[in-house]
């Protein structure tokens, strides 16, 4: 197989034209949602705007995923504790869905897909290295790159007030950061060895959410993935490749890698001190909503 090259469609909404002008429309308007996108009031935390923190958020979502991402972009993807968040998606078979997530990149110039890699759940660590290069394009505009998926509420000033206490460089933060490996047996998440042979144990924190302090993002946006993995045959669990990534440049470079596991998350329950909460619940998309209703603690 050929080497996968990453590109994009990533562009800003100035070049909209009249029938991409009713396309945004249609996006701020859609009634299946429920609110219109006015309607947010963000609440900065005391001090944020004045932290020296720029924080990179990018946001994994599907092709179909419209809703999940409009509901993003009208509770926490407009947090201004965030400099910026971003959607990376994959190119989707089918082609009529292929121009629709390109006339939404082209009308609301927030997201950056993948045209050369098709949507399947193994490929998806193509869109986080795409994420991380985006990041990267401009390294002095952030000083962390955040991931994470659009099943995911993320509460963005809990998580600058959190990253103002962890080292400003080497920094790898997450859940649970603790050692792991591919998955050899089972249903999910299972690794075959035809795509990633090594069975020695990483520090990597959970595909919810975690942060790479900008000069760690550099590493992984300049090349050393593939020195480690071929180009055409990337590990298929994007967060453990994360680590697998982030342990490489740590060896070749002979620096300790400053991980933190305290990121606080949930997937279950009622809490108000995560940070990321991962939503199981259907459709994901009405979750995000209730929540940041609920003022992040709960959805009933």
């Amino acid at each position: 197989m050929a080497a996968v090259v990453l590109t994009a469609f990533l562009i800003r909404p100035s070049f909209v034209g009249h029938s991409n002008a009713r396309f945004m429309v249609a996006l701020r308007h859609n009634k299946s949602l429920g609110w219109a996108s006015g309607l947010y009031n963000p609440v900065t935390p005391p001090n944020s705007s004045q932290s020296s923190l720029r924080v990179f958020v990018g946001v994994l979502s599907r092709a179909g995923n419209f809703k999940a991402r409009e509901a993003i972009r009208q509770t926490w993807g407009k947090d201004p504790a965030m400099a910026r968040v971003m959607f990376f998606v994959l190119r989707p078979d089918d082609d009529a869905d292929f121009y629709r997530v390109r006339q939404e990149s082209v009308t609301l110039g927030d997201m950056f897909v993948v045209s050369d890699v098709n949507e399947h759940y193994d490929r998806i660590t193509y869109s986080t290295l795409a994420l991380f290069k985006a990041a990267a394009v401009n390294p002095s505009e952030y000083t962390h790159v955040v991931k994470t998926d659009d099943d995911v509420y993320l509460r963005p000033s809990l998580l600058l007030h959190t990253l103002e206490g962890m080292p400003r460089e080497r920094l790898y933060a997450g859940h649970p950061m603790a050692p792991g490996s591919a998955v050899r047996h089972g249903e999910w998440h299972r690794v075959p060895y035809n795509n990633w042979a090594d069975d020695t144990p990483v520090k990597y924190g959970f595909g919810w959410g975690y942060v790479l302090s900008m000069d760690l993002a550099q590493e992984v946006a300049a090349g050393s993935v593939h020195l480690i993995m071929r180009p055409d045959n990337l590990l298929i669990i994007e967060d453990l490749a994360v680590g697998y990534w982030v342990n490489y440049v740590a060896q070749e470079r002979g620096i300790t890698i400053n991980y933190d596991g305290s990121i606080p998350m949930g997937n279950e329950g009622c809490k108000d001190d995560f940070i990321f909460y991962h939503i199981k619940a259907k459709p994901q998309w009405r979750v995000i909503k209730c929540m940041h209703d609920h003022g992040g603690c709960c959805c009933p």
